[in-house]
């Protein structure tokens, strides 16, 4: 039915792959919509206050799964905000490497 030459066939399959490829991006960014957040705007607004920021907000940065997300909550209730980001290493799990990692994602403003 198709008498595609090689190079033909080349194109076609290149076209596919990028065809699915922006499908599976949209729909990425449709499952994980604080992720358009971060790829599309600047640092500044895309950092997450450890202030004000619920379990979900958390997680939403990589390398804070749902257990980590809930210690700092509940460091939060328990000591009060946090002044500064540094605080985050007193949290269990966060020491050195993981701590340095994320940092750049947060913030420390006045709660509301």
């Amino acid at each position: 039915m198709f008498n595609f030459t090689r190079q033909e066939k080349q194109v076609v399959l290149f076209l596919l792959t990028v065809s699915l490829a922006g499908m599976g991006v949209d729909y990425w960014f449709k499952v994980n919509p604080k992720a358009k957040s971060i790829v599309c705007e600047s640092p500044d607004l895309t950092r997450v206050n450890l202030n004000t920021a619920d379990k979900q907000e958390l997680i939403s940065i990589s390398g804070i799964g749902e257990k980590l997300a809930q210690r700092i909550l509940d460091f939060r209730k328990a000591k009060g905000s946090f002044r500064e980001i540094e605080e985050l290493e007193n949290v269990p799990g966060f020491k050195g490497f993981r701590f340095k990692k994320i940092r750049d994602f947060l913030s420390v403003g006045q709660p509301k």
